[in-house]
């Protein structure tokens, strides 16, 4: 079991956190699966996008039935039946200088699954403003974090 890796206190950790996952597509409709699964207490979706067709080649949560719905609300309903003990919040709309702070200040840690260098930036930001950890796992169009080749 996984409290046999991370112990009953580990396991403890992962049940009282609060993550906020910006972007539901292709990274984030999978590492949200992930936290769901290894017991994450609450994860927040925030995502504008809703699912199309052209989604469903690399963004393996959704289904044809999906188009037209909101990512988070799609998503939401995938993890819920992967963990009904998770508390999963769903904001459709996408980050701005306004909102950044109030809801990236309600958690314990942010996830940046992102598509584009303007909300990356922002997240950061507004992740310094109000001092929670960041992991940026964003890409940019079709390309992930560069590679180093020697």
């Amino acid at each position: 079991s996984q409290a046999g890796l991370i112990g009953s206190i580990g396991q403890d950790m992962l049940t009282n956190s609060k993550v906020l996952c910006v972007g539901c597509g292709g990274l984030g409709s999978l590492l949200t699966g992930f936290l769901v699964a290894a017991g994450i207490g609450e994860i927040t979706l925030i995502d504008g996008d809703k699912v199309e067709i052209t989604n469903l080649t690399r963004q393996i949560t959704y289904r044809e039935d999906d188009c037209g719905r909101h990512k988070v609300l799609a998503l939401r309903d995938y993890l819920d039946g992967l963990n009904s003990t998770c508390k999963v919040h769903t904001n459709d709309t996408f980050l701005d200088e306004k909102n950044a702070p109030l809801i990236i200040a309600k958690h314990n840690i942010v996830v940046d699954c992102s598509d584009n260098f303007t909300t990356r930036y922002l997240v950061n930001d507004a992740c310094k403003l109000v001092n929670k950890p960041l992991i940026s796992g964003s890409i940019d169009g079709f390309m992930g974090p560069p590679r180093c080749c020697n």
